[in-house]
């Protein structure tokens, strides 16, 4: 057998003079957010952007949002850091000047709203479109374009009705949008 697995069922005794090697079991470390598990690693603001520019580099090459969501489940982000967090993130993500590449990211950001509190994603969509939007618009010109056509349906995806409606305010003062 590989090293570091058990043999097959039914595997005999092996050869005269190899002996099996010794089986050790293997410990994976993961982490949910949401359910207050240990994190793979202790939370440090520097140390998660670093992290989070690897998931981003990765996340453009392989394309699976599902997979980086993991990764930053794993990296333990505090419930009162989240909703920052999350704007930042949102904020990246808008940047990208490559549609197909943006459409992912875009992905990823709602899947964020299983790796953080729901309540702290809404709370970092208010920041973005409060505080992080209208600058942003002079940077991205086609950012209302992009809020329209490829966030809106991601987060009518994620949030419910209510939630949705929740941000109505900061939706409708940032890009027109009414909220159902």
């Amino acid at each position: 057998p590989p090293p570091g697995l058990p043999p097959p069922p039914g595997l005999g005794e092996p050869p005269p003079g190899l002996p099996f090697p010794e089986v050790k079991p293997v410990v994976v470390a993961v982490s949910n957010c949401k359910q207050g598990a240990p994190a793979a690693f202790e939370y440090m603001p520097q140390a998660f952007r670093r992290e989070l520019a690897n998931i981003m580099r990765e996340l453009r090459l392989h394309k699976n949002p599902g997979l980086a969501v993991g990764q930053v489940r794993v990296c333990g982000v505090p419930q009162q850091r989240q909703a920052a967090e999350f704007a930042d993130i949102l904020t990246c993500v808008a940047e990208e000047s490559r549609g197909p590449v943006r459409r992912t990211c875009m992905a990823f950001v709602g899947g964020l709203t299983k790796a953080f509190e729901k309540e702290e994603c809404i709370k970092g969509l208010r920041m973005f479109f409060d505080e992080v939007y209208p600058d942003l618009c002079t940077e991205v010109l086609r950012l209302p374009n992009i809020v329209m056509t490829e966030l809106m349906p991601t987060l009518k995806v994620v949030l419910e009705e209510g939630e949705l409606s929740a941000l109505k305010p900061s939706l409708f003062d940032a890009v027109g949008y009414h909220a159902p």
